[in-house]
């Protein structure tokens, strides 16, 4: 199911209301601007964008759709459905080396996920060894972070973990619920709607048994950053520099006031994904803050990253690392 929310053009903040002296600088204001993305914490700037007006004068109405897995947003992209989504790193780099007119315009989570137990003691990744863990999105970004680590720690995933797949998060989710699994790789805000609705159950605690980010930088030191997730600019605005560098000006802006107003922005994120309870989305944005920077000032962060993806699966970044117009608004 495909959620859509709209924002008038009439809809401008005192932050946004200087840009009305550019309207008359810009070609043609686009009658609707698509925005797309899933139901993590990347999309949460992008109802900032929208509910703020940010984008009123490059186009007279700004929407928004939700995907619910890479192959609903894939589908989105190579349709031109859709003019913005937010989206794995690396899936905008396979897009790219593909032939398709995208650039991935800028990066706000730096790890989101996190690896859930019903073991209060474990906190290492060799503690998982022979256990059931649930991946969800096989060969996509859980999974490939999840192998990059295990290989980083001289790990065989698939011959050390017995590995189950899920279709989505809240697949995964809802193992853990039923007790059908004790252990999951899960992303925000995932994890904060299990650990409420767990509570609220009263079963057997769940436990935040490892931030994959952080086991990141300790497994890899030299290249620590995980840019995980931004926005990208779809084939419809391939035409259009200006307006793609105020997106992403614009999304970095709204990230920013997210993490400076959690309440108002969880408050957001309930509004265009009711099934995020605010007080979960809250925990997310406090678990897993966001920090907007644009592609283009991040890019060597961004190719150390897709190096190691390269090295797992040359595929899952299109076959080799993008050139430098990728990061390029």
């Amino acid at each position: 199911m495909v959620s859509t929310a709209k924002a008038d053009s009439t809809k401008v903040t005192d932050t946004q209301s200087s840009a009305d002296h550019n309207i008359s600088s810009i070609a043609q204001r686009k009658k609707e601007l698509v925005l797309a993305g899933p139901g993590t914490l990347v999309s949460y700037p992008l109802f900032r964008m929208i509910e703020s007006g940010a984008l009123s004068p490059y186009a007279e109405n700004v929407s928004f759709r939700h995907w619910q897995t890479p192959d609903q947003m894939r589908a989105m992209v190579v349709s031109q459905q859709v003019d913005v989504t937010a989206i794995p790193t690396n899936v905008a780099a396979m897009f790219y080396n593909k032939g398709q007119k995208v650039r991935l315009l800028n990066v706000s989570v730096w790890g989101l996920l996190w690896l859930i137990s019903r073991e209060e003691h474990f906190n290492k990744l060799e503690d998982f060894t022979n256990e059931n863990l649930m991946v969800p999105f096989r060969n996509d970004m859980p999974d490939l972070m999840f192998r990059a680590l295990s290989e980083g720690q001289k790990i065989d995933p698939d011959q050390q973990f017995n590995l189950h797949y899920a279709a989505s998060g809240m697949n995964a989710m809802q193992m853990l619920l039923a007790g059908k699994i004790n252990h999951a790789i899960l992303p925000e805000p995932a994890v904060s709607i299990l650990l409420m609705r767990n509570k609220k159950k009263g079963q057997h605690p769940l436990y935040r048994a490892i931030d994959l980010s952080k086991l990141w930088q300790q497994t890899f030191p030299q290249t620590p950053r995980v840019p995980q997730a931004g926005i990208m600019s779809t084939a419809s605005l391939e035409a259009d520099p200006a307006l793609r560098q105020a997106i992403s000006q614009a999304y970095q802006q709204a990230s920013q006031w997210c993490q400076s107003h959690i309440q108002d922005c969880a408050q957001l994120a309930h509004q265009y994904l009711p099934h995020i309870p605010v007080p979960a989305a809250v925990q997310a944005l406090k678990h897993s803050p966001l920090n907007g920077q644009t592609a283009s000032a991040v890019s060597d962060d961004l190719q150390a990253f897709f190096q190691k993806i390269h090295q797992l699966d040359a595929r899952k970044v299109g076959g080799r690392l993008p050139d430098q117009e990728f990061y390029q608004p």
